[in-house]
């Protein structure tokens, strides 16, 4: 007898999301696939998310969903608690705040069923107000290193772009509850490091990842603090698969001192900005990123 189970669960955490949830959830409830749950995990809102979740459902009752009010534990232990509550064989993470194409699910489960791999990420297109970029994630994935030096180096995996096997999220223990940022990050480098673990990349632009100023992510400083204590969590990993670890490192420690300096000067905290730049470049030096940083700048302040 076939499962009547959702063979693909979407896990959207929220907090205070009452601004943008209908969107995301709409772009959901809306797939042209149809084999699949929601789950609405609630991180402890004040607001009216929960409420406007479940007026919108009103309007979509064939749509399987899942509320979650949870006590405010923080963005990991979140999506944990969603996930733990699935009964999908595949997960999909969505940001409250990130949009689907309607086929997203569709063309991801086509894969799926073709394929043999345990986790599939789609390009997605980043909106930071007026100024839409493609993510091309194939293109960050070195596919001539160790998978988990590949993500070192180049993060190519992206939370709401990413669908994988519920068993292997499990099997290395779903999200570090103990990182307030770069959550995710985290996950992908435990992932890599199972044995044959497999990545898809689908050349499909599916979703959009919309920038917001005070989200987790656009925290310069609480994301380098964690990039930080994760290259310290992996430094065993780092010695294993990489040929030369002192290097690996400090091409790793350079870029997150660097990435952070550059988007403190784009928030106009110059101070901040240059001093974590120039200690990034001191660690790894990368000759064409100052150039981009004043590139950038000129455009930001001079021509927009």
């Amino acid at each position: 007898m076939k499962s009547t189970n959702p063979f693909i669960s979407v896990i959207i955490p929220t907090f205070n999301s009452e601004n943008f949830i209908e969107e995301t959830l709409l772009s959901v409830f809306k797939q042209t696939y149809q084999n699949f749950e929601v789950i609405v995990s609630d991180d402890g809102s004040s607001d009216q998310t929960i409420k406007k979740v479940k007026n919108l459902h009103t309007k979509f009752p064939q749509i399987k969903l899942t509320i979650l009010q949870n006590k405010h534990s923080g963005p990991g232990e979140n999506r944990n608690k969603g996930v733990a509550k699935s009964s999908g064989e595949w997960i999909s993470f969505l940001d409250s705040d990130d949009l689907w194409k309607e086929n997203k699910l569709q063309l991801t489960s086509e894969v799926i069923e073709k394929k043999q791999f345990d986790l599939v990420c789609h390009h997605e297109y980043m909106i930071d107000g007026n100024k839409k970029t493609l993510l091309d994630h194939k293109k960050k994935h070195l596919k001539n290193l160790h998978p988990f030096i590949s993500l070192l180096r180049s993060n190519s995996l992206s939370p709401s772009a990413t669908t994988l096997k519920k068993k292997t999220f499990l099997k290395v223990g779903g999200f570090d509850k103990n990182l307030p940022s770069a959550q995710d990050f985290d996950l992908w480098l435990r992932l890599a490091q199972l044995r044959d673990f497999k990545i898809y990349h689908m050349e499909k632009p599916l979703g959009e990842y919309i920038v917001r100023e005070g989200s987790i992510s656009s925290n310069p400083l609480k994301r380098l603090r964690c990039m930080l204590i994760i290259a310290q969590k992996y430094k065993e990993g780092i010695q294993e698969y990489s040929r030369s670890p002192l290097l690996e490192t400090l091409r790793y420690k350079g870029l997150a001192y660097s990435v952070a300096g550059r988007q403190l000067l784009f928030r106009k905290q110059f101070f901040s900005g240059i001093r974590f730049f120039l200690m990034g470049q001191l660690l790894w030096p990368r000759f064409d990123w100052p150039i981009k940083v004043l590139k950038g700048l000129y455009r930001r302040y001079f021509m927009s």
